[in-house]
């Protein structure tokens, strides 16, 4: 219980000798101060705490028993924190006190037998006793809130804890720099159906609705009940636009699912309007405006529309949508193709492997290189499906080629953020070059250094599970800002490649900088690559500080399966490789998976 000054007793009875006898035993409480009101009768109790506010209330009762139930629930409804204790002798019973009555529940807390009690036990009753009262008023308190914040018929938080939470939302992505979103969502039926169904099943519609778009989003995010047929959300710290239009299809497509009214099917269409913060507005008040007129716009294009505020926005996420809606037919179509483009010695300039890049062959933009689709391919859950299409298909191109007598060379893949997510990615990975028959030691996969520092929790333990299986690993797009030797010394990583960025402008004012970062790169033990080669000038500058391995239109431009093998024919491999395509001949024939010693770990 709380510290107080004193606890503030409230004595109800007519008998003063009674009366004195519960003062002495307060009083000769030593632990604690008891400032004590003696009343004649209960009719003075509701003026007496009016007056001054009161801890605990005794009451005679023999005095209770006269004063009647309906003036004591008076009393109890106007102080529902006040407990109220009984004061009986031995021969009066106390059940009708303590029996449930027909109004209000009980009409005394406990009850105080006279003569039968002494100050430390009184004590304990009077602290449990408001304890108690006040953690029911808190849990009353508690009940009250809830009913105030939250929806009687969906349980989603109502509009009034919706605009708090959008405060929040906005003050955090003031503090954080961040970005969010805000969807409301419209039931285009429901008017209609109000007059042709009644107000009970529509009520019984929308309780369906929400319990299902309650799936579709996650904590932090908040979804509510924003007005009759309205609902609305709040999703933190979005990426991109691309994401929030994802969700707003999950929730639409979700809402428009079928239901059952009076054992028949029912579909409902639903409209939504967006808007992003900051850029369609800074303040909690103008987003509202601005989703309001989303909204709008949403409507009058249609049911099942979704509409941005911004007309920018609304364009890309249009473009996004049908770029889309293409990719996914494409990959039905079988329109994903493979191009390869050399990797060769910088000094020799003969070929030391292979890098193997997707095309998507557009019906009408022709060949869309893979840095164009692989974004949207993991958003739309496409990028799985199509890597593993890769690393099959380089795979069995490799043995092909092979059993044609061409020389086996590494192949290289790149692989990106979603892929080293896979907590099953080395499983998979193995699995697939088991059941292909091809030596891992042969592919080499590529990780962009972004993506490993933004990772690293995760990065190490999964490279390492790469090793492990016999890959090889390239860091790629080298020489940013991002650079770190760390990274490097921590992560089981063979080769380095430059980014383009950094040495295509080495003729300008970076030259310097070029040096000092494949000396860096060189520092490590590591095989050094640069691709994006275009001429002579530049090719001998990066073997001249270093460079390894050279990859660019100088020597070929990623070409198809048909020119790739007249390449592999006209080239011969460089002797840094002879031994692994050796190893690979007889691997093939003796169908072992890379067993033999003096497997070449690296470029």
């Amino acid at each position: 219980m709380e510290a107080v000054n004193a606890i503030k007793v409230l004595l109800v009875d007519d008998n003063q000798k009674d009366a004195d006898e519960l003062t002495a035993l307060l009083q000769g409480a030593s632990e604690i101060c008891f400032e004590i009101t003696h009343l004649k009768h209960p009719r003075d109790i509701l003026a007496a705490c009016e007056e001054e506010a009161q801890h605990v209330l005794f009451v005679s009762q023999a005095l209770l028993d006269n004063f009647g139930a309906e003036g004591i629930h008076k009393i109890r409804e106007a102080f529902p924190a006040l407990p109220l204790l009984a004061l009986a002798h031995l021969d009066e019973s106390p059940l009708p006190l303590l029996q449930n009555q027909k109004r209000g529940g009980q009409l005394a807390d406990d009850v105080v037998v006279k003569g039968f009690i002494d100050s430390k036990s009184l004590v304990r009753l009077i602290h449990a006793e408001i304890q108690h009262k006040r953690l029911v008023a808190s849990l009353s308190d508690l009940l009250n809130q809830q009913n105030v914040l939250f929806d009687e018929l969906t349980g989603l938080p109502n509009r009034l804890l919706f605009m708090d939470r959008l405060n929040q939302a906005v003050t955090a992505a003031k503090r954080d720099c961040s970005k969010f979103a805000m969807l409301v969502m419209d039931i285009n039926e429901c008017q209609a159906l109000n007059e042709q169904l009644g107000r009970d099943s529509v009520d019984g519609l929308l309780a369906s609705v929400a319990k299902r778009l309650q799936g579709c989003i996650h904590s932090p995010d908040t979804i509510a009940r924003y007005s009759g047929d309205k609902f609305a959300v709040i999703l933190t710290k979005i990426e991109n636009t691309a994401q929030v239009a994802k969700v707003a299809q999950i929730i639409q497509r979700v809402a428009s699912e079928p239901y059952e009214v009076e054992g028949e099917p029912m579909f409902l269409t639903a409209s939504i309007g967006a808007s992003i913060f900051p850029a369609d507005g800074g303040e909690a008040k103008k987003m509202l405006n601005n989703v309001e007129e989303a909204l709008v716009n949403a409507k009058e294009q249609g049911n099942e529309t979704i509409q941005f505020y911004h007309p920018k926005t609304q364009r890309t996420i249009e473009k996004q949508l049908r770029l889309e809606k293409e990719m996914r037919l494409a990959w039905a179509r079988g329109e994903f193709v493979i191009h390869y483009q050399p990797l060769v010695e910088a000094d020799t300039t003969k070929t030391v492997g292979i890098h193997a890049q997707m095309r998507w062959s557009h019906p009408e933009r022709g060949l869309v290189e893979q840095d164009e689709f692989f974004k949207l391919a993991s958003e739309t859950g496409l990028l799985f499906p199509l890597t593993d299409w890769l690393m099959r298909t380089v795979c069995r191109q490799q043995l092909e080629w092979q059993e044609q007598g061409l020389p086996a060379v590494p192949i290289s893949v790149n692989c990106g953020v979603e892929l080293l997510k896979r907590d099953d990615l080395a499983d998979s990975l193995d699995k697939l070059l088991k059941d292909s028959g091809f030596d891992p030691s042969f592919l080499i996969l590529e990780f962009d250094e972004a993506v490993l520092a933004a990772n690293k929790e995760i990065a190490g333990s999964r490279l390492h599970a790469l090793k492990d299986i016999g890959v090889t690993i390239t860091l790629s797009d080298f020489g940013g800002a991002s650079s770190s030797t760390k990274l490097i010394q921590n992560m089981p990583i063979d080769n380095i490649k430059l980014s383009d960025e950094l040495h295509l402008g080495f003729r300008e004012q970076n030259a310097d900088y070029v040096k000092a970062t494949l000396m860096l790169a060189n520092s490590q033990g590591k095989a050094v690559m640069a691709s994006g080669v275009r001429d002579e000038e530049q090719a001998k500058f990066l073997h001249e500080h270093g460079c390894h391995v050279l990859q660019g239109d100088m020597f070929s431009k990623p070409v198809g399966i048909e020119q790739a093998v007249t390449l592999l024919k006209q080239s011969e491999v460089s002797a840094l490789f002879q031994e692994r395509a050796d190893l690979a001949a007889k691997h093939l024939s003796m169908n072992e998976l890379g067993s033999s010693e003096g497997r070449v770990s690296r470029l």
